[in-house]
């Protein structure tokens, strides 16, 4: 079994153990494993490129972990994000590379009583004025929080433009 066998394995195997999944044709989960694949891989060939690129930037050679942030409205599963990451990284320079997923509460504030609150059940309204004019502050995003190096010389590691 290749590695992308096991990986859409790993997908079919969390997408039957969720409950909306159950008594639905096997076509239909087959069809969600490929979507939620072709949605994840790119978001992990994207981090890992973030990364590359900065490695090369501040002289790095390895990295022995990736930090990211994996919030409920990113897009994103964070364990198909973890599964395409193990399938992206065989036989590359991250082979040895530890991924670590954040996951942040939802979070919003009121427009009307600026309240911010964390969101349950995808509910978005306040529970102080029950206004439903709320903005999201957290847990939206899909972002690089941090990369731990392993320098073979004494290197500052900048990480520029990207989120800490």
């Amino acid at each position: 079994m290749t590695v992308l066998d096991a990986t859409k394995q790993l997908v079919r195997d969390a997408l039957l153990s969720q409950d909306w999944t159950e008594g639905m044709p096997s076509s239909a989960v087959d069809q969600l494993t490929q979507i939620a694949q072709l949605q994840t891989y790119p978001a992990g060939r994207v981090l890992l490129n973030q990364v590359k690129s900065t490695m090369q930037h501040n002289g790095v050679e390895s990295v022995s972990s990736i930090r990211i942030e994996i919030g409920p409205l990113a897009g994103v599963e964070p364990l198909l994000v973890e599964q395409a990451f193990c399938a992206l990284v065989p036989e590359t320079e991250f082979a040895n590379t530890r991924l670590v997923v954040f996951q942040p509460k939802l979070m919003a504030v009121c427009r009307d009583c600026q309240h911010e609150f964390e969101v349950s059940h995808f509910q978005f309204s306040c529970p102080t004025c029950a206004s439903t004019k709320v903005q999201v502050t957290s847990g939206n995003q899909l972002r690089l929080l941090s990369i731990t190096t392993e320098l073979h010389e004494p290197t500052n590691v900048s990480l520029g433009a990207i989120d800490q």
